[in-house]
């Protein structure tokens, strides 16, 4: 998990963290154990030890992995001081062996200037390893059901021109938010307490602010000129019917997800993308009834051979808030939430791999494995839904710092998810 420092350090925000129990006081990592985090069996480790203690048998036969590496691993773990033997366990199916069970212990993260000071491939295995880890959850909730379970989950990715300044204030309100977590799940620890345990909710959260492979074409004026009679005040899309159709399809959810970010021509969107050209082409002259995209350009001459190049971009916020999702049907919701999560790995994926996941040492990726009672679900649901209100007035200063100073825009892409994590197994005892 990639989170703020807890130091002083200037530039806090850039440092990497893996989570340990909330009332552990953290530990400032070197750099062998950084290298040894980048282990995705590691990192895959401290992970499912944050929400449940585990034995490596336990964690092969739930999760996957080679049985001596994994043992290995737990025993290195608990050498540099992340984890700890909990207990020793006989009998039953061991036939005489003993199985050796650890939790996790402590925070473990990274100084501002530790991660400054790792090479690029370094902290690029780091990433690739927390998104991939990421994914691994992701991938479990909506095999067990539970990613939709409950109607105020979040899932929201926004991709927003920003300048420095704007940047910096998203990178410390994000990290005052990470912070906030700790809190958040000791005051629910301390009511499920005194409520026997009933209520608990194991729940995925996670925070991102990263560039984006591409520069990020959408104007702050689209949000809020008022030239579409289907917007709000803040830009978004009331839920109805259209709406719940044009994301329902896979090929009509890919090519809002694509204008979010950049004008495009049904086209350019078969050459990049992929589809049959008039299949596309009906999608979006569709979405542009709808009121959902707009026409901007008609492109003639060059390769064109005396057709006409139709150019669209999005006309409005393809996002939902609590409220807007509690309305879908649970079918629907899941349909959503498989193409806004594949949307958002595809922009994680092209990031990564075009090598601007981690070009500013002051991006964030962070998610955590906590353990809620309903009252702080609520508290962290509504946290992202203010944070989602605040991005378009965010991107509206920054429009206006831009053309005034004529700087050169961050393509910052947003990432905001919350969901109910699956529960973990039982063990054979």
């Amino acid at each position: 998990m990639i989170n703020p420092s807890q130091g002083s350090d200037p530039g806090g925000a850039a440092a990497g963290v893996v989570q340990g129990t909330w009332h552990q006081q953290p530990t400032l990592l070197g750099q062998k154990m950084a290298m040894a985090l980048a282990s995705p069996w590691r990192a895959r480790i401290l992970t499912e030890l944050r929400s449940r203690p585990m034995s490596p048998s336990q964690f092969v036969k739930e999760i996957g992995g080679e049985r001596s590496h994994i043992a290995r691993c737990f025993r290195q773990l608990a050498e540099w001081g992340c984890i700890e033997l909990m207990e020793t366990r006989t009998g039953h199916r061991r036939r005489g062996g003993i199985e050796h069970v650890y939790r996790s212990v402590r925070s473990a993260f990274y100084s501002a200037s530790l991660w400054r000071s790792f090479p690029d491939h370094l902290r690029r295995g780091i990433s690739g390893t927390i998104v991939e880890s990421f994914w691994n959850r992701v991938e479990e909730a909506v095999e067990q059901g539970t990613l939709d379970r409950d109607p105020e989950r979040h899932i929201s990715w926004e991709p927003l021109p920003l300048d420095a300044r704007g940047w910096s204030e998203l990178i410390d309100s994000l990290a005052e938010t990470l912070q906030w977590f700790s809190s958040l799940e000791a005051q629910s620890a301390a009511r499920l307490a005194a409520a026997g345990g009933a209520g608990s909710m194991p729940v995925t959260a996670s925070l991102a602010a990263f560039v984006g492979p591409r520069p990020v074409e959408r104007g702050a004026e689209r949000i809020e000129d008022g030239s579409n009679d289907l917007k709000r005040g803040d830009g978004r899309q009331p839920f109805d019917g259209r709406l719940a159709k044009a994301f329902a399809d896979p090929l009509r959810s890919r090519i809002l997800t694509e204008l979010r970010g950049r004008p495009m021509s049904p086209s350019q969107f078969c050459r990049e993308i992929g589809g049959e050209l008039s299949v596309v082409s009906r999608c979006f002259r569709q979405l542009a009834d709808w009121g959902f995209i707009e026409l901007v350009a008609e492109k003639t001459g060059g390769g064109r051979r005396g057709g006409i190049e139709h150019v669209y971009r999005s006309a409005s916020r393809m996002v939902f808030g609590t409220d807007e999702w509690k309305e879908m049907p649970l079918m629907l919701r899941e349909d959503i939430s498989v193409h806004v999560l594949s949307s958002y790995w595809h922009a994680m994926t092209e990031a990564m791999e075009s090598g601007t996941f981690d070009q500013r040492v002051d991006r964030l990726f962070s998610w955590q494995a906590l353990t809620l009672d309903r009252e702080a679900w609520i508290a962290l649901t509504d946290r992202c839904d203010e944070i989602l209100a605040w991005l378009p007035r965010l991107q509206a200063e920054c429009a206006d710092r831009i053309a005034a100073s004529g700087e050169q825009p961050i393509p910052t892409i947003v990432g905001l998810v919350c969901f109910r994590s699956p529960p973990p197994s039982p063990s054979d005892d």
